[in-house]
């Protein structure tokens, strides 16, 4: 079973992972790639770059599917990641799932729970009775913060009691997942942004870093652009071969 745990840091040009570039991946044969949080601002990158790679790309949508705005490339699913019964309709023979969904929590805090933890665990669940072959989740860094075996953090607390609540659920999901029996990624990304060229304009290492495992003392941000662009190519490669590396342009 192929698993891995990697978290993303800065910034701003096309990765290679391992010995495979993004041209390497395998091609698209079919496949449906099932995107959670399709419609949000990692998602819709996240689609474009698995329809230039040839998928069929199904997203679940609280609106309706023939609402302005939604890209007419992506196979909508009218449904709500708080209820499970919308999710089996959206699984069917789905292949490879990118959770990049987020939960709003500052609309209802118990959101996080639901989106972070339950509804993680419910695709798993449905992903491995279609035989889902591949599950990347998107995580945030900060997980060393978090003492697993209580939910407590380290002092001294450095984070809001939101975020703390965001990453306790967080880290609910990831232990979820790796409990569920797919093969799946867990990408822990740094701060985001919405421009790469701003990024690039702004920095003087526009690298992308893939660093294996926890690392206490790194930051950094990168572009949801190329996030997404990182997720897909970890979905696409039948082969990965990750250690720390940076590639810079």
């Amino acid at each position: 079973m192929h698993t891995l745990s990697l978290s993303i840091a800065a910034l701003a040009v096309p990765v290679v992972l391992g010995s495979q570039a993004s041209h390497a991946a395998s091609p698209a044969t079919g496949d449906v790639v099932l995107v959670l949080g399709a419609d949000g601002g990692i998602g819709k990158y996240v689609c474009r770059e698995l329809r230039v790679r040839g998928y069929k790309v199904r997203g679940l949508t609280r609106q309706a599917a023939s609402s302005n705005g939604l890209d007419a490339d992506v196979e909508w699913v009218v449904g709500d990641l708080n209820k499970k019964a919308d999710l089996a309709p959206a699984m069917k023979g789905v292949k490879k799932v990118i959770f990049a969904a987020g939960a709003h929590g500052f609309e209802d805090i118990e959101n996080n729970r639901r989106i972070y933890s339950e509804a993680v665990a419910e695709i798993a669940r449905l992903g491995k009775a279609e035989g889902t072959d591949r599950f990347l989740l998107i995580s945030s860094a900060g997980m060393q913060l978090v003492n697993p075996l209580s939910d407590s953090f380290e002092d001294p607390p450095r984070l809001s009691k939101y975020l703390r609540d965001v990453l306790k659920w967080k880290l609910r999901g990831e232990q979820l997942l790796r409990n569920s029996g797919l093969p799946y990624t867990i990408i822990r990304a740094y701060s985001l942004n919405n421009n790469a060229a701003d990024i690039a304009q702004n920095k003087d290492d526009t690298a992308i870093a893939i660093l294996q495992g926890e690392n206490k003392d790194v930051s950094g941000v990168i572009s949801r652009e190329n996030l997404a662009q990182v997720n897909v190519e970890c979905v696409c490669c039948k082969h990965i071969y990750i250690h720390t590396r940076t590639h810079s342009n």
